[in-house]
């Protein structure tokens, strides 16, 4: 696929700040959706993205309770995987105050 379209996406979920790995990868997927591959519909865009996010994207989205119609909406999966980001954000962030508090006693 990459010698037909270039550089496909993939998200860096080990990555230390993953609210701006995200925000590059969908970058990156907004540019294939309006580029080599703007003549594909939604739902095969939503197909897409689940290959890009690689294993971890698809173990995250096994933890959804999605309705037939929300599978079918990029959206839903943006909502879902941002959520997920944030969340673990600050977790990481919480965990950090934790740590450092721990240290400083």
């Amino acid at each position: 696929m990459e010698s037909t379209l270039g550089s496909t996406p993939k998200m860096d979920w080990e990555s230390g700040d993953l609210p701006t790995s995200w925000k590059t990868f969908t970058q990156l997927v907004q540019f294939m959706f309006e580029g080599p591959l703007k003549a594909k519909n939604e739902e095969t865009e939503c197909k897409y993205l689940m290959l890009w996010v690689g294993n971890k994207g698809r173990d995250i989205y096994s933890t959804w309770n999605l309705q037939v119609a929300e599978v079918k909406l990029l959206k839903t999966y943006y909502e879902k995987f941002e959520n997920y980001v944030s969340l673990n954000q600050i977790n990481c962030m919480q965990g950090t105050n934790s740590q450092q508090e721990s240290n400083q006693t």
